[in-house]
């Protein structure tokens, strides 16, 4: 087993799951029902925490690996943002128990360079290995805006934020950016 699932009360193991290799970190999802998470060859699974069984038929067999974690958005319950290993920004939408989302036809995926974990606002924002914070429509995918940081020639790490107003990055020159929303 590569997902373990313990109680946080006494310790006791209440389930496992053998998902193949793990690198990325389960995301659970806002209403505590779901827990994303992915492995190494490229494939997503959904647990039923409720039930603790996987939730999908069988995994999203999407390519390549994903980066870091899922996101779920908080105004569109079961539509998940994240990268893949192969430079792709994803957006799926959960369809519930049963058959698991077709990455043929996603809700949408857009090419970044180097693409890092997104962070959802009121827009998702991915740092990339073109130098660039890049702005994507949470609804369409668009690439609306790309914010050079420094003199463009690192790559752009994972974005954070404290209150929405603000993104940090930082990039492999090992410089922490701070940079206004909406992007300049």
């Amino acid at each position: 087993p590569s997902l373990w699932v313990i109680s946080t009360l006494d310790g006791t193991l209440l389930g496992s799951f053998a998902l193949g290799h793990l690198e990325t970190s389960p995301t659970v999802s806002l209403d505590a029902r779901t827990i994303w998470v992915g492995n190494t060859a490229g494939q997503l699974y959904a647990v039923d925490t409720t039930t603790l069984a996987l939730k999908w038929s069988g995994p999203v067999s999407l390519g390549a690996a994903v980066k870091g974690f899922v996101l779920e958005d908080g105004a569109v319950p079961g539509r998940l943002y994240f990268s893949t290993a192969d430079g792709q920004v994803w957006c799926l939408q959960d369809p519930g128990p049963g058959a698991p989302p077709n990455p043929a036809s996603p809700v949408w995926k857009r090419a970044v360079a180097g693409a890092s974990t997104p962070l959802v606002l009121d827009k998702v924002y991915v740092g990339s290995s073109d130098g660039r914070l890049h702005q994507l429509d949470p609804a369409t995918g668009v690439d609306e805006k790309q914010f050079v940081l420094g003199d463009g020639t690192a790559t752009v790490g994972d974005p954070s934020t404290e209150d929405g107003t603000q993104v940090f990055a930082g990039t492999t020159a090992g410089t922490l950016y701070k940079v206004p929303l909406p992007l300049p």
